[in-house]
C-alpha cells in the first residue's frame, strides 16, 4: 500500500554534499532541494553517480 505524502511538509535537502570512495570523489558539491509530493528522475549517463546519490538519501 502507497502513503499518501502529498501533504507532508519535509523536503529532502542535500547542501554542498561530497561522497568519496577509496579517495575518489564520486559526487562532488551537490545541492538539491527535493519538494514533498513530488517525483524526480534521477537521469544521466552510466557511472555519474545516480546510484550512489539515491543510497545517499536513504542513509
Amino acid at each position: 500500500m502507497l502513503k499518501d505524502i502529498s501533504s507532508s511538509p519535509h523536503t529532502i535537502e542535500f547542501k554542498n554534499v561530497t561522497k568519496k570512495l577509496r579517495n575518489q570523489e564520486i559526487i562532488k558539491d551537490i545541492s538539491i532541494k527535493l519538494p514533498s509530493g513530488k517525483f524526480v528522475a534521477v537521469m544521466g549517463p552510466s557511472g555519474a553517480g545516480k546510484t550512489t546519490f539515491l543510497i545517499l538519501l536513504q542513509d
